[in-house]
C-alpha cells in the first residue's frame, strides 16, 4: 500500500545506491510500481521527500543514542559510542551526503541542528540522576557541550562524504586524517566538561 512511509523507504535503497541528485522522482515512481503524480499526492517536490529521508535516518541515529544514554557507564565510554554510532550512519548512508551544496540548498543542516537540539534535551534527561552530582546546572551544561559535540561530527562526517565522492579511490590518508580530527574533537570534549567543572560520573 502506497503511503508515506513506503515511498520514503524507497526513496532511502535508490539514494543510498545512486545517490540523491542521480536519483529522479521517476526512478522512485518506477520501483513503487505507481505513477510520478502518485508521489506528489505525498510530496510537493523531490526536495520536501529528501527533507523527510534524512529526517528519519537522524530519528533513526536518535534512538540508538537514546539507548546509549539509557546504559551510560562512564564518559569516555559514551564518546567513543557516539562516534561509532555517528560513523556507522554516515557509511550506511554515505551517498545520501555526498551534495553537501544541496543539503545546504534545501535547509537540511539547519534543521539537523534543531532534530539534533531536541534529540539531545531529550536523551540528558534520561541518563540515570546518578550520573551528575547534586549540582542542578550540571545537565543543562552538559547538553550545551552535548549537542556542540554531536555538530561538530556531523561537520566532519559530511565534509568526509563530501571529498570522498570527488576522489574516490584514494580513502585511505582522508580515513586516518578523519580519524585524527575525531580524536581531537573527542578530547575537546572532555576537556571543555573537566574544565567548565561539570560534576558528571567519568
Amino acid at each position: 500500500m502506497l503511503n508515506r512511509n513506503t515511498i520514503i523507504d524507497a526513496a532511502i535503497q535508490l539514494f543510498s545506491y545512486f545517490g540523491i541528485e542521480k536519483t529522479p522522482l521517476k526512478d522512485i515512481a518506477k520501483s513503487l510500481r505507481v505513477s510520478i503524480p502518485s508521489l506528489y499526492w505525498y510530496f510537493k517536490n523531490k526536495d520536501e521527500l529528501v527533507i523527510c529521508v534524512l529526517e528519519k535516518i537522524t530519528n533513526e541515529e536518535c534512538i540508538l543514542i537514546e539507548k546509549q544514554c539509557i546504559r551510560y557507564k562512564s564518559l569516555s565510554n559514551f564518546i567513543d559510542e557516539l562516534v561509532e554510532i555517528k560513523r556507522l550512519t554516515f557509511e550506511k548512508y554515505s551517498r545520501l551526503y555526498h551534495s553537501p551544496d544541496y543539503l545546504k540548498k534545501i535547509g537540511f543542516l539547519e534543521n539537523l541542528d534543531l532534530l539534533r537540539r531536541v534529540c539531545v534535551t531529550e536523551n540528558v534527561n534520561l541518563i540515570s540522576k546518578s550520573v551528575f552530582a547534586k549540582d542542578d546546572n550540571s545537565p543543562h551544561m552538559f547538553k550545551e557541550v552535548f549537542i556542540r559535540f554531536l555538530r561538530e561530527l556531523d561537520m566532519i562526517f559530511l565534509t568526509d562524504a563530501a571529498t570522498r565522492a570527488r576522489f574516490r579511490g584514494s580513502g585511505m590518508t582522508k580515513r586516518n586524517d578523519i580519524s585524527d580530527l575525531i580524536c581531537q574533537k573527542a578530547r575537546s570534549f572532555l576537556s571543555e566538561i573537566m574544565d567548565r567543572n561539570i560534576m558528571v560520573q567519568y
